[in-house]
């Protein structure tokens, strides 16, 4: 992919790049189709002139500051958003399914996590995944509860995790500790590795079905070596949650739920 964000420098059939949606506040994938003189004018004549050229879009596409409507394009395709794998992590969150993340879930979930693997909370290892989830839910609060109710709602969820770590490029900070904690507690024989059984179970406590998990597993081990290294799960990890690509590996991480939009009304 030849663009890393809203900078396209060159566009050549076959291309894909990323814009993003007003109406959604995501960012969505397109593919070059073919060549096209380039486009000129103010911003808004590039939007409309833009659009025009597009198959199956949503909302209404601008051009932010960091791309140029003097450019090369072509007609293009959409592709799934970003947003729908998203929006399905906020049910994994969600423990008590009562429409809204809260401390009490981020804290319950790491307690069903070190229960699934029979890890005891005052081990190194218990305790650091408490704290990390702690910290990460403290990172959640500040970049998406916007009323600071102490309650994040999806739309909340959606706007601050694309706003973090899409666009804010806070993932290693924020999200990898978490992400490390859970593969270091999922890795029960320390050997470096997640096995089938112990990712399945992992998947388990966010309600992703055997199914399903066994699909994700089959997809990101992709040396079929029967397990994945905590580094390939966290790579994978960062793929489902900043890749726009509709094509990287990571998008199975939690099956192929990413492939069917979630009705934003049964969150």
């Amino acid at each position: 992919m030849n663009a890393a964000g809203y900078s396209v420098p060159e566009h050549t059939v076959g291309d894909r790049w990323a814009v993003r949606s007003a109406a959604c506040r995501t960012r969505a994938v397109f593919t070059v189709r073919s060549a096209v003189p380039e486009l000129a004018g103010s911003q808004t004549d590039w939007r409309n002139q833009f659009t025009n050229l597009c198959t199956d879009t949503t909302g209404d596409l601008w051009c932010s500051s960091g791309l140029s409507p003097f450019v090369t394009i072509g007609v293009v395709t959409m592709n799934a958003p970003l947003a729908n794998k998203i929006d399905l992590t906020f049910l994994h969150l969600d423990i008590d399914r009562n429409g809204l993340i809260e401390r009490q879930d981020m804290l319950g979930l790491g307690s069903r996590l070190l229960l699934k693997f029979s890890e005891p909370t005052s081990t190194a290892k218990g305790q650091a995944l408490l704290e990390a989830f702690d910290r990460f839910w403290d990172a959640l609060a500040e970049h998406c509860d916007t009323d600071r109710d102490h309650q994040i709602t999806p739309d909340e969820y959606r706007a601050g995790m694309i706003a973090a770590f899409v666009d804010g490029g806070k993932f290693d900070d924020i999200f990898r500790p978490a992400a490390r904690a859970l593969a270091i507690v999922a890795d029960t024989d320390g050997d470096g590795r997640i096995d089938q059984a112990e990712f399945q179970a992992m998947e388990a406590v966010l309600g992703i079905s055997a199914e399903d998990s066994r699909m994700a597993f089959d997809k990101l081990d992709t040396d079929s070596d029967g397990a994945l290294s905590v580094q390939e799960y966290l790579d994978a990890v960062r793929d489902y949650y900043t890749n726009p690509d509709p094509e990287a590996p990571g998008n199975w991480l939690y099956g192929p739920a990413f492939q069917t939009p979630l009705s934003r009304a049964g969150l």
